[in-house]
């Protein structure tokens, strides 16, 4: 949903594919006081609300909320900010790596992707692009809007 905060719908990437989710793109004090999660099984966290918060946030909304009320959380992050969450929180969450790729309508479906660690160059990851799981705009259609505060 590109114009709200916070959305319901099936999570349609990574495994936990299928499962009703709540997703929060912007902290909202007023709805997370009425704790709108305890509706869901999966609390996904968009990277752009990853962005913002703070040390204080990972631990009293992230840590003490969520994950102490047993959710299932999925923080979406970009590979140069997972620094920012804490190693204590970064083992309880499922994390999605987000990686921007500007030349990936370049790729094969036989080319191979490989994710290197440049301190341990011998120790690669790697995946053929055509393995990995394509999301599509129809995949979003059960998407429903919950909340967008006025701008």
């Amino acid at each position: 949903m590109f114009n709200c905060d916070f959305w319901e719908g099936p999570e349609v990437e990574g495994r936990l594919k299928g499962l009703k989710t709540l997703f929060i793109r912007k902290r909202n004090e007023h709805l997370m006081r009425g704790r709108i999660w305890k509706q869901f099984p999966h609390v996904f966290l968009s990277h752009k609300l990853v962005g913002t918060l703070t040390p204080e946030d990972w631990y009293s909304w992230v840590y003490l909320q969520l994950l102490e009320d047993n959710r299932l959380v999925t923080v979406e992050i970009e590979e140069k900010d997972l620094v920012l969450v804490p190693v204590d929180i970064r083992s309880r969450v499922h994390l999605m790596i987000r990686v921007q790729c500007y030349s990936l309508n370049l790729f094969k479906p036989t080319d191979t992707i490989v994710l290197a660690d440049p301190e341990d160059p011998h120790h690669p990851r790697t995946i053929t692009y055509g393995c990995m799981e394509e999301t599509r705009v129809a995949d979003y259609q059960n998407d429903q809007g919950l909340f967008r505060e006025p701008e």
